[in-house]
């Protein structure tokens, strides 16, 4: 990728804006991130793969948010990278993997329901959690023709309070 290097370059500036609590500064430097990724699509994969265990907060999260755009090219991957980061301990980590499972459902259609159905059911909290967010833009829309309701209303019992903080956040 020929703006690999550029992508080193943010990474390091990424997590020292993040440190200051710099939040335009690290809005701008997203944008200039998800710009470069833009600019060969299946691509940036290596370092989406290698931010996602980086010890940054903020690179995970930017991985995860930005994984989507791998699923074309390397499905059974990005699948588990999302898996892996919607079980990070941070959750500003897991809203950013639910937002690319949010825009893979919204997308697709039966094969990334059965990918990512299974985290309704999850033996793990932050997992469910993450499906939990996921859908918020997809209960928000109503346009999704996968059946979303379903799994929704089994996580608004879900025994976890992490779980039902975030059901608090969908729509009627």
């Amino acid at each position: 990728m020929a703006g690999r290097w550029l992508l080193r370059h943010w990474e390091r500036w990424l997590c020292t804006l993040a440190d200051r609590w710099d939040y335009r500064g690290l809005k701008w430097g997203l944008l200039a991130v998800r710009l470069l990724l833009d600019r060969e699509p299946g691509r940036g994969g290596d370092v989406l793969a290698a931010w996602s265990t980086h010890p940054h907060w903020v690179l995970r999260h930017l991985a995860g948010r930005e994984l989507y755009g791998c699923w074309p090219y390397r499905e059974e991957e990005t699948a588990q990278l999302l898996c892996q980061l919607a079980q990070d301990p941070n959750f500003r980590v897991r809203e950013g993997a639910a937002f690319s499972v949010a825009k893979l459902l919204a997308q697709g259609g039966e094969r990334e329901w059965a990918r990512f159905s299974g985290w309704v059911t999850s033996p793990v909290p932050e997992v469910r959690q993450t499906a939990a967010m996921a859908f918020i833009p997809l209960l928000r829309d109503g346009r999704s023709g996968l059946p979303i309701r379903e799994a929704a209303e089994q996580l608004r019992s879900d025994p976890s309070e992490r779980v039902r903080t975030v059901t608090r956040f969908w729509p009627v």
